[in-house]
């Protein structure tokens, strides 16, 4: 590890920039691999490639470039004393190795970053790849009914665990495909657990002013709409969901937008 503290608070203050404040994690990055250089190599670097990748994804076109920084990060965490802790937090920076890679194997790499967290006892990022396995499950394996119990395993989870807004975020994706099955199994779910529609979510998302929320929200119901051939009610959801980020000037909104056109396209 490192013999200052100034690169693990850099590593903490990028992770909650990233939710809070996304523009200033670029140049969060390129400050903490100055300090790199300045005090030697920790696992904190490892941290700091991760989100550079993250970054790179998100603000500039060069995907490939971000994928192979990615990859960097991966190569460093395997066999690292840390290695466990590390994949538990940065599992959910991986968004370019999904888009080079073949995406059948997100649904696994996100397990595999459950489990890492659930060995060091990191609730909040296990409870972050459960939800990133429910997402790339989605995509990647067509047994939708096999996803809905995997959902249900991880709502007593979260609801245990009190994180309600990736309870809600979760939510969302079940009652999207509880909408493309036709079939809601619900009976094993606690009874303790408040379920609630997609409309309910978007208005508890305005209310407490969750754009996370929102996101998750819109792009699933544009996931419903386009598998109904309901393309006026996606063209109107899109309108939305690029008001909702008008401010944050994110190019990875576009992108976002851009990939699950040609997914949708596609099928």
């Amino acid at each position: 590890m490192c013999t200052h503290i100034t690169p693990f608070c850099f590593s903490v203050l990028i992770a909650q920039c990233n939710y809070s404040s996304p523009i200033l994690v670029p140049l969060l990055c390129c400050r903490l691999m100055k300090l790199t250089y300045e005090f030697g190599f920790c696992e904190d670097t490892i941290s700091g490639l991760a989100f550079v990748s993250h970054a790179l994804f998100q603000y500039s076109d060069d995907v490939l470039l971000a994928a192979r920084i990615c990859r960097i990060a991966e190569s460093l965490i395997s066999g690292n004393i840390c290695e466990h802790s590390l994949r538990a937090k940065l599992t959910q920076m991986s968004t370019a190795k999904f888009l080079i890679e073949p995406f059948q194997i997100s649904a696994d790499y996100c397990l595999s970053g459950y489990n890492s967290a659930k060995i060091v006892g990191d609730v909040d990022n296990a409870m972050m790849c459960g939800l990133l396995y429910c997402t790339s499950y989605f995509f990647s394996i067509p047994h939708l009914k096999g996803l809905q119990q995997y959902m249900i395993k991880f709502f007593e989870q979260m609801a245990k665990h009190k994180r309600i807004n990736i309870l809600y975020s979760l939510m969302s994706y079940f009652d999207a495909v509880t909408a493309l099955i036709g079939n809601k199994d619900s009976r094993s779910i606690d009874a303790s657990i408040e379920m609630k529609t997609n409309k309910e979510l978007y208005q508890t998302a305005v209310q407490i002013q969750s754009t996370y929320l929102l996101h998750h929200v819109i792009i699933n119901q544009m996931k419903v709409f386009c598998y109904l051939r309901e393309y006026t009610r996606i063209a109107d959801l899109v309108e939305k969901y690029k008001r909702m980020h008008a401010c944050t000037k994110n190019a990875g909104t576009k992108r976002l937008l851009d990939f699950y056109f040609v997914f949708f396209e596609g099928i």
